[in-house]
């Protein structure tokens, strides 16, 4: 059995951007700077939904974020290899914004899987 599993919590460093790929699905990114304690460095994840429009609507940058998913790599133009998460799960700790028409309770809590 396999198991690739990461859970965070940290704060979003730029609001969630979404955009339609050439095969119709919808990505939505933002990142995640997560401390590791004083005198530490802090670890920046980017973050991946796929067909999650809320995402959009409530990660913007200084949110507090709770992100579980999937570790992924990629390489940029230069060859060099990151990490980044698919999210299965955003759950909203605190807000920068609020979407539109929406009550609190609408957009606190955000689990794209259910």
């Amino acid at each position: 059995m396999y198991l690739n599993q990461i859970t965070i919590i940290g704060n979003a460093t730029r609001d969630a951007e979404s955009k339609t790929t050439d095969n119709g699905k919808q990505r939505t990114r933002f990142a995640v700077a997560v401390s590791r304690g004083k005198d530490q460095p802090v670890d920046f994840f980017e973050v991946t939904c796929w067909d999650k429009p809320r995402v959009e609507e409530i990660v913007a940058k200084g949110s507090l974020v709770l992100v579980q998913g999937a570790m992924r790599s990629y390489k940029d133009a230069n060859d060099n290899r990151h990490w980044g998460i698919s999210a299965d799960k955003v759950l909203l700790m605190n807000s920068k914004k609020k979407p539109k028409n929406s009550r609190q309770d609408d957009y606190e809590i955000y689990d794209p899987v259910g």
